[in-house]
């Protein structure tokens, strides 16, 4: 009888361990280098459940000899994605959008790698690194809420 109730009583242990539902919100630079450069401010959302997180970014800026945009959906793969101190790695695909005045736009298929510093704290730095349709760097502030009942 302990041990079914151990057993059971389990599952809800656990999850009030990590959080499911972070989301996040980011905002950085992001380069792309291609046939069409973009130098562009880049604004982000996320939902991070686990080690999975889906997430969407837009940016805008100049874009070859005009104005233009990027917009990618990617889900990733976070390692030690509730780490309160140190970095914390992740790797992703997904799908962008890039095009502009007067330009044709043009969707990719991409793959990244990033790092972030606490990932498990409420806010920190990242950096990425992406190729599809160019190689892409990505570097700014992400800020996550947390469940009221995780430490911040």
């Amino acid at each position: 009888m302990a041990l079914a109730a151990g057993v059971l009583a389990a599952p809800g242990a656990s999850a009030q361990t990590a959080p499911q539902g972070v989301t996040e919100l980011s905002a950085g630079a992001a380069l792309a280098w291609s046939h069409r450069d973009l130098y562009a401010v880049e604004l982000g959302a996320g939902r991070r459940s686990g080690q999975a997180r889906l997430a969407l970014a837009a940016a805008g800026g100049r874009l070859s000899d005009g104005w233009g945009g990027r917009v990618e959906a990617r889900g990733q793969f976070v390692l030690l994605p509730f780490a309160r101190v140190g970095l914390g790695w992740y790797g992703g695909m997904g799908a962008a959008w890039m095009g502009g005045a007067g330009q044709r736009g043009a969707v990719y298929l991409t793959a990244l790698t990033g790092v972030e510093h606490a990932p498990g704290r409420p806010r920190g730095w990242f950096v990425e690194v992406g190729v599809g349709g160019g190689v892409r760097v990505s570097a700014g502030m992400r800020w996550r809420n947390f469940p009221n009942w995780w430490p911040q």
